[in-house]
């Protein structure tokens, strides 16, 4: 064996894993890239849901509200006291309804997401390292 061509040998091998490193970082840098674009887009997302869901309950509760009173109202003269105790009931019988959906509704996180946050903070994490 030649100590020259051993010499060739091995610098080309070095140089073979310096550009495997630099392709597999260029793919890391891509895939944080991407997570970071999916984050901020289920960012907007929750935001918007979260107005449009404020929104929804704060007109729905005015709705029930003016029924309501329509119907105390409407009952004044003759039924005060049940039309005032049945809107209450009518009240907290879709309050309890509506929570009994909520918990019975509630999604767990998707492993997906976990995973993509998972590798931003283990990518933001090496990032700051070097």
């Amino acid at each position: 064996m030649d100590p020259a061509g051993i010499a060739a040998a091995a610098q080309q091998l070095a140089q073979s894993f310096g550009r495997l490193l630099d392709a597999a970082a260029d793919y890391g840098r891509g895939m944080v890239d991407q997570v970071a674009a999916a984050a901020e887009a289920e960012r907007r997302f929750r935001i918007r849901q979260l107005i449009c869901v404020g929104a929804m309950a704060t007109l729905v509760f005015l709705g029930v509200l003016f029924a309501g009173v329509a119907v105390v109202s409407a009952f004044w003269d003759t039924h005060r006291v049940v039309a005032t105790a049945s809107v209450a009931a009518g009240y907290l019988l879709l309050a309890a309804v509506a929570g009994w959906m909520y918990w019975s509704s509630r999604r767990q996180p998707a492993e997906g997401w976990m995973g993509q946050v998972a590798t931003l903070l283990i990518a933001e994490y090496l990032r700051r390292r070097r």
